[in-house]
């Protein structure tokens, strides 16, 4: 999980929130949040990846719009800007209505996610202190068998450009491996935070 920042309101939800809030409170059947300009913001501002653990949602399935704070619980906030996010179906639905005064679950727009979590390899850790941190890790499942597994792929992926990049005394070589790793860290791919811990415990990669 990465910190995010929220983008400019769409002008669907300047136009019409108020009225599809209304008329969703008389009737929550509707899906008022299922518009393709909202959806479409909300994509450039995630750069299309889920919001909870990094994964690129539509390379493997549809984007859900989430509710950060569960519209059932909060229905009026149902199209509130600041409380609508991207995320992969499995986060979602891992989710579920989950709410609690008491231990609530990190919000990459308000948390910075460092504080809380950290990666050890593929593994990521509540930072000790931080039951929010857990109850994320816990609640969302952000270590199941699939992430882990891709979570190893791409750390063994970059852990081979580095190493080719170490070793090699070619400049030219050595410009060609820094565009990949690159390319890997760029903010589209998946599981960039992962990789930016590790070049930053790698500490001689520019």
């Amino acid at each position: 999980m990465k910190q995010l920042q929220k983008g400019p309101v769409p002008g669907f939800l300047s136009s019409r929130g108020t009225e599809l809030t209304t008329s969703y409170m008389k009737n929550t059947n509707s899906t008022p949040w299922r518009n393709t300009e909202l959806k479409e913001a909300l994509r450039e501002e995630t750069n299309g990846k889920c919001a909870y653990c990094e994964s690129v949602i539509e390379d493997v399935a549809p984007a859900h719009v989430e509710h950060i704070l569960p519209k059932s619980i909060f229905p009026k906030l149902v199209l509130e800007w600041s409380n609508l996010t991207l995320c992969c179906p499995t986060c979602n639905a891992n989710k579920k209505d989950y709410y609690s005064t008491e231990v609530s679950l990190l919000n990459p727009y308000v948390d910075d996610p460092s504080n809380h979590l950290m990666f050890l390899g593929a593994f990521v850790w509540s930072i000790p202190s931080s039951l929010r941190g857990h109850k994320t890790i816990e609640t969302i499942e952000l270590n199941r068998p699939k992430l882990l597994e891709e979570r190893e792929n791409f750390i063994q992926s970059l852990h081979d450009l580095l190493t080719a990049w170490s070793n090699t005394d070619c400049n030219d070589v050595r410009s060609i491996l820094q565009n990949s790793i690159n390319r890997l860290l760029s903010p589209e791919r998946p599981y960039n935070t992962l990789g930016s811990d590790f070049i930053g415990r790698f500490g001689e990669f520019p």
